[in-house]
C-alpha cells in the first residue's frame, strides 16, 4: 500500500514516521509547504515527495494522511474523498 502524506510538520512526521514501520505500507509520498521539511523528512524515511497535495493524487497512492494545517483539512479529505481515496484526518 502506497500512502501519501499531506503535511510532515510535527504530527505529519510522526505519523509518517510510524506508518514506515508497519508491514504493508510499502512506501510514502510526502507533500509539504516547507520543501526543506518535506525534503528531510523524505531523506530519513526513503520516502517520495511531490509539489503541492495535487501532486498526490497522480503518484499513484491508496489512501491519504492529512496533517496540515487545521484550516486545510476540509478542502484536502474533500479532495481524497472525491479521489476515491480512504483518507484519515489527524
Amino acid at each position: 500500500m502506497r500512502l501519501g502524506i499531506a503535511g510532515v510538520g510535527r504530527m505529519g512526521a510522526f505519523h509518517a514516521r510510524t506508518l514506515s514501520t508497519i508491514q504493508g505500507v510499502g512506501g510514502l509520498v510526502l507533500a509539504d509547504t516547507d520543501l526543506d521539511r518535506r525534503n528531510r523528512v523524505a531523506d530519513e524515511l526513503a520516502a517520495d515527495v511531490v509539489d503541492g497535495v495535487e501532486g498526490l493524487f497522480s503518484a499513484g497512492i491508496d489512501g491519504l494522511v492529512v496533517a496540515a494545517s487545521t484550516d486545510a483539512h476540509a478542502d484536502f479529505v474533500l479532495a481524497g474523498v472525491q479521489a476515491g481515496l480512504p483518507v484519515f484526518c489527524e
